[in-house]
């Protein structure tokens, strides 16, 4: 595999300080399954989702665009799940309502690309960027006070004990301001943390920046494939040490069971997707694979499911969406109720989810 150069990422990102409109989809840890960078410029439109819209018209324009032969990328909100299954509806409160966008994807032609196999490159370039594109981040503090996080986490207890939910997985925010480059920013976090699934939108007026190391779901024509990633252990100071963390995190009963408990929930999704148009073969490939990143180890499964014809033949692109939206390993199991344990105790809506 051809990882981007140093040279060639910032090149790219040169070319890109003066565009205004784009989805860079960036694999950084490039293998067979995962083996190409897109870059998606100027769209013919752009299809937004708003608090109050129509949720088929909205997915059936997005699937007439396709249909023309178009792409879309661009992000949904983990709100917008919400009004996925009827019992959570009831979650999109009035403070949602009034928050505005919920899901933006532009309308693009044919994308430019990077391929991590062969090293072919329809990328721009331009000179480097300089380094005279500075960024600063100042007054970085976490979105809760300590006590509060703490009794959110005793009340997380409470409902396990009482068998609401079994698996939470409940977050905060580290808030700051920002000024200067936000592809300069890009830059680092790319060089510090390396992904496979790498991101930058820019919306014209704002900039959201992604770097995760999950897969959420890849659909081809006749298979879903799913990776959760649950599981987590330090890296070792030395190649010794290393090799022992990655044997310790894959007999380690807690991270094995946290990693289970997604596996089972997103057999069970996969199989509300595949099953309702006849019975379908959804099987777990792997189970406890460790990955290994600059800071981390982590602990990831994958779950195959097959389809006997084009999975978008025999589906909608919203029966997807209501199987799988959002990803079991960001909200915990059983999702429903988890997601409106979360609701209750986050103490602000989470935002941007990237795709293609």
């Amino acid at each position: 595999m051809r990882p981007l150069t140093e040279k060639q990422i910032d090149s790219l990102l040169a070319f890109l300080h003066n565009e205004k409109d784009y989805v860079f989809l960036d694999s950084v840890r490039c293998d067979r399954e995962n083996s190409k960078s897109f870059l998606f410029l100027r769209p013919l439109k752009r299809i937004e989702f708003f608090a109050g819209d129509d949720l088929r018209a909205f997915v059936g324009e997005m699937e007439q665009m396709l249909e023309e032969g178009n792409y879309l990328a661009g992000w949904l909100s983990y709100e917008f799940g919400y009004l996925l299954e009827p019992q959570m509806k009831k979650l999109y409160r009035m403070d949602l309502q009034n928050s505005g966008i919920l899901a933006s994807f532009g309308v693009f032609s044919e994308p430019l690309l990077f391929d991590h196999e062969t090293g072919k490159n329809s990328f721009p370039a331009t000179e480097p960027m300089s380094c005279a594109l500075q960024y600063r981040i100042d007054d970085l503090q976490l979105s809760q006070e300590k006590e509060a996080y703490l009794n959110a986490l005793d009340k997380i207890k409470e409902y396990i004990a009482a068998g609401d939910t079994y698996q939470v997985n409940y977050t905060l925010k580290l808030l700051f301001a920002f000024s200067g480059s936000p592809l300069s920013f890009y830059r680092n976090l790319r060089r510090n943390q390396s992904v496979s699934f790498g991101a930058i939108l820019n919306l014209g007026d704002e900039h959201i920046l992604s770097l995760s190391p999950e897969l959420f779901f890849r659909a081809e024509e006749d298979f879903v494939l799913v990776r959760p990633m649950k599981g987590t252990m330090k890296r070792g100071r030395s190649s010794e040490e290393d090799m022992m963390f990655c044997q310790r995190l894959m007999e380690d009963e807690k991270n094995r069971s946290e990693n289970v408990m997604i596996v089972d929930l997103l057999r069970n999704d996969l199989a509300r997707l595949t099953h309702q148009h006849d019975d379908r073969k959804v099987v777990t490939r792997s189970l406890f694979d460790v990955e290994r990143y600059e800071s981390v180890l982590q602990m990831t499964s994958t779950i195959y499911a097959e389809t006997d014809r084009p999975l978008f033949k025999q589906a909608t692109m919203l029966d997807v969406l209501k199987a799988l939206f959002p990803c079991g390993s960001v909200t915990g199991a059983p999702k429903i109720r988890t997601m409106e344990i979360l609701r209750e105790l986050e103490d602000a809506p989470r935002g941007y989810i990237q795709g293609r």
